[in-house]
């Protein structure tokens, strides 16, 4: 195929390979499920990251501070509604 020999031309081609690009098969939504499930994040467990403030293996909000690595995980995850697990 070669070059278009219009703006028009090479607009309308874009247009339409865009709309073709676009469409979504059983193939593809199975391929994007697949690569999503894939690539989720796992958590790691809080008891597993390190508490620098001496709260210990509590997993309370108030018995870690601010600083702390836990701490800090245990209130991202109280925020977002996760559980602490």
């Amino acid at each position: 195929m070669g070059k278009p020999k219009t703006k028009n031309e090479a607009e309308l081609i874009s247009e339409a390979m865009s709309v073709l690009g676009s469409r979504t098969s059983e193939k593809k939504r199975k391929s994007s499920a697949a690569n999503s499930a894939r690539s989720r994040f796992k958590p790691r467990p809080l008891l597993e990251l390190a508490c620098s403030c001496g709260g210990g293996g509590v997993l309370a909000v108030e018995a870690h501070k601010t600083t702390c690595p836990r701490g800090r995980a245990l209130r991202r995850r109280v925020a977002a509604g996760q559980p602490l697990e």
